[in-house]
């Protein structure tokens, strides 16, 4: 059975937890960082906001490799632009 809410997506991806997301950045910002990524986003230059994608599994809050590459991606387009 499919499942069906917000980011279900992210479970046929590589899931982490929020506080491992340092290790996949290249840069290695503070934890905090990719919390307010979360819950908050970025905007960007031409004021839309973009948030770091993710789920809770209980009490754990997730995302996915592919999540964060997603929004590395998205946040580089838009300084770019």
């Amino acid at each position: 059975m499919q499942a069906s809410f917000k980011n279900s997506h992210l479970l046929t991806e590589d899931i982490i937890p929020v506080r491992d997301v340092p290790k996949y950045c290249p840069t290695r910002p503070s934890k905090v960082t990719f919390y307010r990524w979360v819950n908050r986003g970025i905007t960007t230059s031409n004021g839309d906001r973009i948030k770091l994608e993710s789920l809770k599994i209980g009490s754990q809050l997730v995302t996915s490799v592919q999540a964060v590459n997603r929004f590395i991606a998205a946040s580089q387009t838009e300084e770019a632009a």
